[in-house]
């Protein structure tokens, strides 16, 4: 397997995970590749959405990869009054050297899946329907940097649409500070901190606001420009989604909102609404599970479901 890291920007980077070429496995066969992106708010790149992800995509018979895109301070880091925030730059970076280095990699570039989880989700949701303002900001084709399929977890989509305040104790470092309590959130998550009606608690979509715009209250334009469920069209990519329905920060009509924008538009789709299960629940088992309440047999169904789905759609062997 080639295990190696590419430098996209000087914040974010590629991991991939290339099988190896065998005379016993039709030599030389192309394989379809997924790039992984894992969710965190556009505050950090989650480790539950990242090598494990990957490492099952290659049970699939899939090449993978991981993209660690910018996040917090980093994304706007020097940009020019209305440039594109580093994450989508470097999403259409990582699907374009995918593609450059098919013949080597013995990838299929017509088989380029995009895997995204919450804030990972928006950005592969955002590469399968802006990839022409992609291509163009980094010098690509759009046929370059277009994926050829999306499997979307719990994605964020509307960004004009609240997300729910959480309670600060899964994102503490030990016991909470009653008096200063923002003393002991972990420091990525500092940004999204809040007092409500006395309580403190975690404000995720202001946060991603800031460090995406630059201001807690972007434009009504900006939103909407970033906001894929109103981007699709007919050319848009298939895909697969799926959430839970309480779901306790992303609420689950943000993919409701992009499936019905993809059957509106006749693009194939498949959409799963598990009734139980906290958000980031990744591969919702043992491989990725922080804490108890983090396995769910039932939604950890998605995977083989989106095996079906794939390989019904010609993106996987």
């Amino acid at each position: 397997m080639l295990h190696q890291r590419f430098d996209l920007t000087a914040t974010g980077y590629m991991t991939t995970y290339i099988l190896d070429d065998s005379d016993q496995i039709q030599l030389g066969r192309r394989r379809p590749v997924a790039l992984i992106c894992p969710g965190g708010a556009y505050l950090r790149t989650s480790d539950q959405e990242a090598e494990q992800v990957a490492l099952r995509f290659t049970t699939l018979g899939c090449h993978a990869a991981i993209l660690r895109y910018s996040c917090g301070d980093d994304i706007l880091r020097d940009a020019e009054p209305g440039a594109l925030p580093r994450p989508f730059a470097e999403i259409g970076l990582a699907l374009a050297l995918l593609r450059e280095r098919a013949g080597e990699w013995r990838i299929d570039p017509d088989r380029v899946i995009v895997n995204g989880y919450s804030a990972g989700g928006h950005l592969c949701a955002m590469a399968c329907t802006r990839s022409a303002d992609i291509a163009k900001a980094i010098g690509k084709r759009p046929e370059d940097v277009k994926p050829n399929a999306a499997v979307l977890g719990y994605p964020c989509i509307d960004l004009e649409a609240d997300m729910l305040f959480c309670d600060i104790e899964a994102f503490s470092v030990g016991e909470i500070d009653r008096e200063d309590p923002i003393r002991t959130v972990y420091p990525l998550f500092r940004p999204a901190f809040r007092v409500i009606d006395g309580e403190p608690k975690m404000d995720f979509r202001q946060a991603m606001l800031r460090v995406m715009f630059g201001s807690d209250v972007p434009s009504r334009d900006a939103l909407r420009a970033y906001s894929p469920h109103l981007l699709v069209n007919r050319d848009t990519p298939p895909a697969f989604v799926w959430t839970t329905a309480n779901d306790d920060l992303v609420p689950a009509d943000n993919a409701m909102k992009y499936v019905y924008a993809l059957w509106h538009n006749r693009v194939p789709c498949e959409f799963h609404m598990f009734g139980e299960g906290h958000h980031g629940l990744s591969l919702a088992d043992e491989t990725v599970a922080d804490s108890p309440g983090m396995v769910n047999p039932e939604v950890a169904r998605w995977f083989e479901l989106a095996k079906s789905w794939m390989k019904r759609n010609g993106m996987i062997p």
